[in-house]
This record gives structure tokens, C-alpha cells and sequence, in this order.
């Protein structure tokens, strides 16, 4: 199957149905997505790679502004 051809020859409605049935998840990070195509592994996409704009800043004066990446604390 040539998937330019279908996806050239697809309206709006029917782009989304291929994209939906392709798509797993997309995860959203400050500087990448994390792309999860069914039966591929995880692609790391850059923001540029897809022609949107690059962040110019990622973090918050060097702050770790992930909740997850530390443990709350309990005394």
C-alpha cells in the first residue's frame, strides 16, 4: 500500500481515522515528544523534526519542575 497516495487522497475526516487507528499516545515534553505508533517502539520526536517551533528555554532557572522525579518526603 502506498500511504502517500491513501493519505493524498484522504479528507480531513478520514486523515484523523488513520491517525487514531496508528497512534497509541503521544507524550508532550518541553523539548521532544514521545510518539507511540501500534507495533513499533517509542519514537522520540523533536519539535523541529516536525516543523514546530524549538523551545528556547526548557527549564525554570535550572529548577526541577518535574513532580515525579523526586519523592515526597514523609517525617
Amino acid at each position: 500500500m502506498d500511504i502517500d497516495q491513501v493519505w493524498d487522497s484522504a479528507d480531513d475526516e478520514e486523515r484523523r481515522v488513520l491517525v487514531e487507528e496508528l497512534v497509541e499516545w503521544i507524550k508532550v515534553f518541553p523539548d521532544h515528544l514521545e510518539v507511540k505508533v501500534n507495533g513499533a517502539p517509542v519514537l522520540n520526536v523533536l519539535y523541529g523534526e516536525v516543523g514546530f517551533k524549538v523551545p528556547e528555554i526548557v527549564g525554570v532557572g535550572g529548577l526541577d519542575v518535574n513532580p515525579h522525579s523526586r519523592l515526597p518526603e514523609f517525617n
